[in-house]
């Protein structure tokens, strides 16, 4: 068994839009670049299995409009600074369909969002960083 991570990736033209941000943040803070939206972390199973039923499973959702509603920031290294990721029945059904079929048992709740900084920065730096970050509402289409 290994351990999996399942996004969404926007589309291209958003994609170039919100890698120049993090990016831009990933070098003047020295972390990781790479805009999604997680839907499933630290999912351990056989990889085979994995991309045959994520593969089915994407095959009815395709693309879908994600939209921001916040900038925020929490004290764990993933969550650092982020975009909050407002909850559509899409999104939801996408997450419940995904972790169904993939016998998903984490136990935190869903929480959609796309890391803009990783890393442990004071409270003071988080919010700092957050304030400045404009990103617009619309993350746009996003495929699964």
């Amino acid at each position: 068994m290994s351990t999996f991570d399942i996004f969404l990736v926007p589309a291209e033209s958003q994609y170039r839009k919100y890698s120049k941000i993090i990016d831009s943040l990933s070098k003047k803070y020295d972390t990781p670049s790479f805009p999604h939206v997680t839907i499933l972390s630290m999912l351990e199973t056989e990889e085979k299995d994995l991309i045959t039923k994520v593969k089915k499973i994407a095959k009815s959702f395709k693309k879908m409009e994600v939209e921001i509603f916040g900038i925020n920031f929490t004290n764990t290294v993933s969550q650092c600074v982020f975009a909050q990721i407002k909850m559509s029945p899409q999104l939801l059904s996408l997450y419940q369909e995904l972790a169904t079929n993939l016998q998903y048992s984490n136990k935190s709740p869903f929480f959609p969002h796309m890391s803009l900084v990783y890393g442990d920065f004071s409270p003071d730096e988080k919010s700092n960083i957050a304030s400045r970050v404009k990103v617009g509402n619309k993350l746009g289409s996003c495929e699964a």
